[in-house]
């Protein structure tokens, strides 16, 4: 008798746990529609192709230069005009971790985008030469594009997200995700 009491108590106690399980879930789960998005891939573009993650600039650009992969890759055409595209961002101050974008756009060329946090510093452009900057408004937004050697980057800042792209859209598209 003590066996069938104790078998019929086990369906209960594990129902019990997985409703008590499913509840802590959708709670944990829950998030408030208005907090600030804290990911930086949360401000990624949706067409985004391919993603680069990395904590260094510098680190970043030399394996890039290492790579044997895209040194023979070097001479298709697109790969060298994104690489001179992404001159001009040796010129910011990215000390911290932050996410590249690379997508096609319409017009069959690969544009990027960088997704870093605000720190102080980052576009202090004062002692470059052949530079110019200027800021409008589009879409409640303060964008920045700055020209530095024929290379322009358009960019705006997001809840202390520095956004960046070569593409003008592509910044005043940007927006969190949720």
């Amino acid at each position: 008798m003590l066996e069938k009491e104790s078998i019929l108590k086990k369906p209960f106690s594990i129902s019990y746990f997985l409703i008590q399980f499913t509840f802590i879930i959708l709670l944990a789960s829950c998030e408030d529609p208005n907090s600030k998005a804290s990911r930086l891939l949360d401000f990624a573009p949706d067409e985004t192709s391919i993603f680069i993650n990395s904590n260094s600039f510098e680190n970043l650009s030399l394996a890039i230069e290492h790579n044997v992969l895209l040194s023979e890759a070097s001479n298709y055409s697109k790969l060298k005009t994104l690489k001179q595209q992404l001159q001009i961002l040796k010129h910011f101050k990215i000390d911290s971790k932050f996410l590249i974008c690379l997508s096609q756009t319409n017009t069959d060329s690969i544009s990027y985008t960088i997704i870093t946090k605000a720190v102080e510093g980052l576009n202090t452009l004062d002692s470059i030469s052949n530079i110019t900057s200027e800021t409008f408004t589009s879409k409640k937004h303060a964008i920045t594009k700055t020209t530095i050697n024929g290379q322009t980057l358009f960019s705006k800042m997001i809840d202390s997200v520095f956004i960046g792209s070569n593409v003008l859209s592509i910044v005043e598209n940007a927006m969190p995700k949720k």
